[in-house]
């Protein structure tokens, strides 16, 4: 015989998905626009000048830059030439319609160009751009040089 209050079941615990979906919507969103401002180089690269059109950038292009002392970064990581190789092929796996991109310092040496340029051409690439300042001196020349008849 049992006296005092009669027991009860114990409830079971109810989880809320609501929270729990607005955090990873939030992580989302975070890791989507932290991935798109690390694509900026943030190296400092004294691009050579050109007399070129500029073009917008392309988002899915992979960026190899070479600094003023020949040293390569891909992706802001400092990388040898056999890990280079090695990231360019996954990069390619990855994204087989990207474009390569070699920003280089314009007091590099050109082998270190030469360099980059073999180990994408050995990854896959077939389209290989070279970064470039607009040259805006040439562009103010051609407007200020007479007509030729």
């Amino acid at each position: 015989m049992s006296f005092g209050r009669p027991r009860r079941r114990p409830r079971l615990a109810e989880l809320s998905l609501t929270p729990l979906i607005d955090v990873v919507f939030n992580l989302l969103v975070f890791f989507m626009l932290s991935a798109s401002i690390s694509q900026q180089a943030t190296l400092q690269v004294e691009l050579p000048r050109a007399d070129v059109e500029p073009r917008p950038a392309d988002p899915s292009a992979v960026v190899v830059v070479i600094d003023a002392a020949g040293v390569l970064h891909h992706k802001d990581t400092r990388v040898d030439l056999d890990q280079l190789t090695a990231r360019l092929r996954h990069d390619r796996r990855q994204n087989p319609g990207a474009t390569l991109v070699i920003s280089a310092d314009g007091d590099s040496a050109h082998r270190h160009l030469v360099t980059v340029l073999r180990a994408g051409r050995r990854a896959g690439f077939e389209e290989v751009n070279v970064a470039v300042q607009p040259d805006e001196r040439a562009a103010d020349a051609d407007d200020a040089a007479p007509s030729q008849p």
